[in-house]
């Protein structure tokens, strides 16, 4: 859980094409395979039906493989697969309301969008927060203004909850984050939607390990 273990590294957020597609499920065995040990279920135009189908079978597959299992904004839907927690966002159901259904053990996250949101955020009941869009992302194209590396530096001094850095982080820009002081990195388009995933998200682990491991400066 992530009270006792915050580093998670790479935060690996489902594609919604690949759920569409069938990909999904064998990436995933494959990812965490290779070190992931985190798993967001996120489909947005998804079904209920659809996202409770790939719910169980994530739900199992991160049980068999030790990891984490999220669920996006659903609350209802991560009590009933049994989910270790739900991310919301700031337009959705308040962390009160994840806290009182799904339990004082669960793992909470918030997303934010600057200061102001992550001093409020360190001050509800939830375990871990999200900052970003650092940068232009196109798998969630109305997520505003891209925060750079100022607001993940300013969560660095100033949150007293574990952050992960997320919108628009490829391999490209990687080292920038990690060396602006983020330790998780939530990650989409820049695994899914190229070539090799399964080896985009063993470059990932690995860089983002020997990172940690180097005590990469902020």
């Amino acid at each position: 859980m992530l009270r006792s273990d915050p580093h998670w590294g790479l935060y690996l957020i489902t594609d919604e094409a690949m759920l569409a597609d069938g990909t999904l499920l064998p990436f995933l065995r494959g990812a965490l395979d290779a070190g992931v040990r985190v798993v967001q279920l996120r489909a947005k135009s998804a079904s209920k039906a659809d996202l409770r189908a790939a719910g169980t079978e994530i739900r199992r597959l991160t049980r068999e493989h030790k990891a984490v299992f999220i669920v996006n904004d659903r609350i209802d839907l991560a009590a009933e697969l049994e989910a270790d927690g739900v991310h919301l966002g700031q337009m959705d159901d308040q962390p009160e309301e994840a806290r009182r259904v799904l339990g004082p053990e669960a793992i909470v996250g918030l997303s934010t969008h600057n200061e102001s949101q992550i001093l409020d955020a360190c001050d509800r009941p939830v375990d871990y927060i999200g900052v970003g869009p650092v940068f232009t992302t196109a798998t969630k194209p109305k997520a505003g203004k891209p925060v750079g590396m100022p607001l993940i530096r300013w969560a660095c001094s100033h949150s007293s909850r574990p952050f992960v850095a997320i919108g628009g982080i490829t391999l490209a820009n990687l080292g920038e984050v990690l060396q602006a002081g983020a330790r998780n990195v939530a990650v989409v388009s820049a695994i899914s939607r190229g070539p090799d995933p399964a080896g985009a998200a063993r470059e990932f682990i690995r860089r983002i390990r020997t990172c940690g491991h180097s005590r990469c400066e902020k």
